[in-house]
């Protein structure tokens, strides 16, 4: 372990104990204003207080240094010199965790979150953070395992995936909704995590029927739930068998939405609030409805475009069953 000396967007060296596995995180211009701000308006109420302090003044402050305390990095440079040294904008604070059970040698990575959470997107900049090609498939119950190995061809050929030339060659690769595959894919997927080998026995080239994999393949598994089966929100979700789970051990990560990013998307608080105030009904009385980080980006366009409130939730509930409906009682109050 030892110390790496990251300077941040200000210009202010940051020196972290960190191993060479690890990123410096840049702290942003804004956060930094923030922290000024706040620190001005204690010391301003600290001046006129006189013994007393405004009990509200004092709480308003709290609320303030709370979220400051919360806001995670938007920046972070990667630069240790067997890098790329890229810079990551507007990054999930997860990343950085995983990127460090990466160097660290966990080259199985499992996501899990609810749909609209941004788990494709954690997974095209963990690539970016590596200096790494990206590439993903998604799956559900009529996937073939030739979506995953490729196909044969009329001719004879065989018509080798992307996720061959991941294997082979290095790079990112997620294997979105894993929990919604079947489990002909799912045993194919844990025969190539478990022994480093992909196996085509049908291939017509018989150098290429096992696949070695390479050194700088990463695989991503994302999925709505841990592959212990179907929930009330996720019905159509597999239960993956142990084998596989347990390839993951190590690495796993849970990704919830991401508020600093939806606060940014859309900056009208009471329409913001309104959409989580229905993310939560949805979750407390099971509601088969995603309101996810895309339902923020609509009620933002329409925001932007004059919409009223209320005609942002007709549009957002389009197709909702009355019961579904019943139960977001409350939410344009």
């Amino acid at each position: 372990m030892g110390l790496y000396d990251g300077t941040t967007e200000n210009g202010s060296v940051a020196t972290l104990p960190l191993s060479k596995s690890a990123p410096a995180i840049e702290t942003d211009e804004q956060t930094t204003d923030a922290a000024v701000n706040v620190t001005a308006a204690l010391l301003d109420l600290v001046g006129r207080s006189k013994g007393k302090i405004d009990p509200a003044q004092l709480a308003s402050i709290e609320r303030r240094v709370s979220a400051l305390e919360s806001r995670p990095p938007t920046t972070i440079t990667f630069a240790h010199s067997e890098w790329t040294s890229p810079k990551i904008e507007n990054a999930r604070p997860e990343l950085i965790e995983i990127v460090r059970r990466v160097r660290a040698g966990f080259n199985n990575v499992w996501v899990s979150g609810p749909a609209g959470s941004g788990k494709t997107t954690l997974a095209k900049t963990l690539a970016d953070a590596l200096g790494l090609s990206f590439g993903f498939q998604s799956f559900n119950a009529t996937s073939s395992t030739g979506d995953l190995i490729g196909t044969p061809t009329a001719d004879g050929r065989w018509i080798e995936s992307a996720f061959i030339h991941t294997f082979e060659n290095g790079g990112v690769y997620l294997l979105d909704e894993l929990d919604a595959a079947s489990g002909e894919i799912v045993l194919a997927i844990n025969a190539a995590l478990a022994n480093g080998h992909l196996s085509i026995p049908r291939h017509p080239d018989a150098s290429r029927r096992i696949i070695t994999r390479h050194k700088d393949c990463v695989v991503v598994a994302a999925g709505n739930t841990w592959g212990t089966g179907p929930d009330a929100q996720y019905v159509g979700r597999s239960q993956l068998d142990a084998a596989t789970l347990d390839r993951f051990t190590g690495a796993r990560f849970t990704i919830g939405y991401d508020d600093a990013l939806e606060e940014r998307i859309l900056p009208d608080a009471k329409l913001l609030e309104m959409v989580r105030r229905m993310r939560k009904l949805c979750d407390e009385n099971r509601i088969r409805r995603i309101v996810g980080t895309r339902s923020v980006v609509a009620a933002a366009k329409m925001h932007n475009a004059g919409f009223t409130p209320k005609e942002i939730y007709n549009a957002l509930t389009e197709g909702w069953t009355s019961q579904d409906l019943a139960k977001m009682a409350g939410v344009l109050a």
